[in-house]
Protein backbone atom coordinates (compact mmCIF):
# COMPACT_ATOMS: atom_id res chain seq x y z
CA UNK A 1 0.00 0.00 0.00
CA UNK A 2 1.49 3.10 -1.05
CA UNK A 3 1.03 6.56 0.88
CA UNK A 4 -1.72 7.92 -1.59
CA UNK A 5 -3.77 6.66 -4.18
CA UNK A 6 -2.75 4.49 -7.87
CA UNK A 7 -4.95 7.25 -8.90
CA UNK A 8 -3.35 9.78 -7.49
CA UNK A 9 0.00 9.36 -8.59
CA UNK A 10 -1.27 9.37 -11.96
CA UNK A 11 -2.79 12.54 -11.44
CA UNK A 12 0.18 14.33 -9.96
CA UNK A 13 2.22 12.61 -13.33
CA UNK A 14 -0.22 13.89 -15.57
CA UNK A 15 0.04 17.48 -14.22
CA UNK A 16 3.62 17.15 -14.05
CA UNK A 17 4.06 16.30 -17.57
CA UNK A 18 1.73 18.28 -18.81
CA UNK A 19 3.29 21.54 -16.83
CA UNK A 20 6.48 20.72 -19.01
CA UNK A 21 4.88 20.56 -22.46
CA UNK A 22 4.40 23.63 -24.83
CA UNK A 23 2.05 22.66 -27.04
CA UNK A 24 -1.43 20.74 -26.06
CA UNK A 25 -0.97 17.05 -25.69
CA UNK A 26 -3.68 14.18 -26.73
CA UNK A 27 -4.74 11.84 -23.72
CA UNK A 28 -3.31 8.93 -25.62
CA UNK A 29 0.04 10.68 -25.88
CA UNK A 30 -0.18 11.37 -22.37
CA UNK A 31 -0.97 7.60 -21.10
CA UNK A 32 2.40 6.73 -23.19
CA UNK A 33 4.09 9.42 -21.28
CA UNK A 34 3.08 8.42 -17.39
CA UNK A 35 2.36 5.08 -17.89
CA UNK A 36 -1.01 4.79 -17.21
CA UNK A 37 -3.57 2.95 -19.41
CA UNK A 38 -5.56 5.26 -21.35
CA UNK A 39 -9.46 4.71 -20.74
CA UNK A 40 -8.01 4.89 -17.05
CA UNK A 41 -6.77 8.36 -17.83
CA UNK A 42 -9.02 9.64 -19.71
CA UNK A 43 -11.25 9.41 -16.43
CA UNK A 44 -8.48 10.87 -14.67
CA UNK A 45 -8.41 13.90 -16.74
CA UNK A 46 -12.19 14.33 -16.54
CA UNK A 47 -11.58 14.99 -12.95
CA UNK A 48 -8.78 17.23 -13.24
CA UNK A 49 -10.54 18.99 -15.73
CA UNK A 50 -13.71 19.15 -13.51
CA UNK A 51 -11.48 20.40 -10.25
CA UNK A 52 -9.72 23.02 -12.61
CA UNK A 53 -6.24 21.95 -13.25
CA UNK A 54 -6.70 20.54 -16.82
CA UNK A 55 -8.06 22.61 -19.82
CA UNK A 56 -9.37 19.97 -22.49
CA UNK A 57 -10.64 20.66 -25.42
CA UNK A 58 -11.59 18.53 -28.46
CA UNK A 59 -11.40 18.85 -32.43
CA UNK A 60 -8.67 20.41 -34.12
CA UNK A 61 -6.00 22.51 -32.18
CA UNK A 62 -7.68 20.31 -29.05
CA UNK A 63 -5.94 18.26 -26.67
CA UNK A 64 -4.72 18.64 -23.09
CA UNK A 65 -2.82 22.01 -21.23
CA UNK A 66 -2.90 23.07 -17.61
CA UNK A 67 -5.57 25.44 -16.59
CA UNK A 68 -3.14 27.61 -13.74
CA UNK A 69 -0.01 27.98 -13.50
CA UNK A 70 2.21 25.04 -12.37
CA UNK A 71 3.66 26.94 -9.27
CA UNK A 72 -0.08 27.36 -8.56
CA UNK A 73 -0.64 23.87 -7.85
CA UNK A 74 0.53 21.86 -4.93
CA UNK A 75 0.64 18.20 -4.85
CA UNK A 76 -1.87 17.99 -1.46
CA UNK A 77 -4.61 19.92 -4.09
CA UNK A 78 -3.86 16.99 -6.56
CA UNK A 79 -4.21 14.26 -4.24
CA UNK A 80 -7.20 15.73 -2.62
CA UNK A 81 -9.00 15.66 -5.71
CA UNK A 82 -9.03 11.99 -5.89
CA UNK A 83 -8.03 11.11 -1.70
CA UNK A 84 -10.72 11.58 0.46
CA UNK A 85 -9.05 10.82 3.80
CA UNK A 86 -5.15 10.58 3.10
CA UNK A 87 -2.61 8.34 5.49
CA UNK A 88 -0.94 11.05 6.44
CA UNK A 89 -4.23 12.94 8.18
CA UNK A 90 -4.92 10.15 9.82
CA UNK A 91 -4.09 8.48 13.28
CA UNK A 92 -1.86 5.63 12.35
CA UNK A 93 -3.46 3.79 14.85
CA UNK A 94 -6.99 4.19 13.52
CA UNK A 95 -8.05 5.47 17.11
CA UNK A 96 -10.91 7.47 16.51
CA UNK A 97 -10.36 11.52 18.38
CA UNK A 98 -6.42 10.79 17.60
CA UNK A 99 -6.49 14.01 14.75
CA UNK A 100 -8.11 16.09 17.65
CA UNK A 101 -5.38 15.58 20.21
CA UNK A 102 -7.10 12.80 22.33
CA UNK A 103 -4.85 11.67 24.88
CA UNK A 104 -5.96 7.83 24.56
CA UNK A 105 -3.52 7.82 21.31
CA UNK A 106 0.00 6.43 22.54
CA UNK A 107 1.51 7.41 19.30
CA UNK A 108 -0.30 10.95 18.95
CA UNK A 109 2.53 13.14 20.38
CA UNK A 110 4.94 11.31 18.07
CA UNK A 111 2.58 11.18 15.31
CA UNK A 112 1.59 14.88 15.32
CA UNK A 113 5.04 16.16 14.83
CA UNK A 114 5.70 13.85 11.89
CA UNK A 115 2.54 14.74 10.36
CA UNK A 116 3.05 18.38 10.05
CA UNK A 117 6.42 18.01 8.78
CA UNK A 118 4.60 15.16 6.11
CA UNK A 119 1.82 17.98 5.41
CA UNK A 120 4.23 20.34 5.10
CA UNK A 121 5.89 18.78 1.95
CA UNK A 122 2.94 18.05 0.22
CA UNK A 123 1.20 21.38 0.73
CA UNK A 124 4.20 23.45 0.07
CA UNK A 125 5.66 21.38 -3.24
CA UNK A 126 4.40 22.23 -6.35
CA UNK A 127 4.00 21.06 -10.08
CA UNK A 128 6.54 23.62 -11.50
CA UNK A 129 9.37 22.57 -8.66
CA UNK A 130 8.89 18.57 -9.83
CA UNK A 131 9.23 20.16 -13.39
CA UNK A 132 12.40 22.11 -12.09
CA UNK A 133 13.89 18.84 -10.83
CA UNK A 134 13.95 17.45 -13.87
CA UNK A 135 10.89 14.84 -12.91
CA UNK A 136 9.25 14.42 -16.49
CA UNK A 137 12.70 12.93 -17.60
CA UNK A 138 13.01 11.16 -14.16
CA UNK A 139 9.14 9.71 -14.75
CA UNK A 140 10.24 8.48 -18.51
CA UNK A 141 13.29 6.74 -16.99
CA UNK A 142 11.65 5.26 -14.24
CA UNK A 143 8.92 3.96 -16.89
CA UNK A 144 11.67 2.06 -19.03
CA UNK A 145 13.45 0.22 -15.79
CA UNK A 146 9.85 -1.65 -14.65
CA UNK A 147 10.02 -5.30 -15.68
Amino acid sequence: MGLISRTAQHGIRALIWLAAQQDRVTVKDLAVRIGAPQPYLARIVIQLAEAGYIDARRGPGGGLKLARPPSDITLFEIVKVFDEATPFEECPLGLPGCAEGGDDCPAHTEWSQLQERVLSWWRDTTVASLVARGTPAKIQKGLKARP
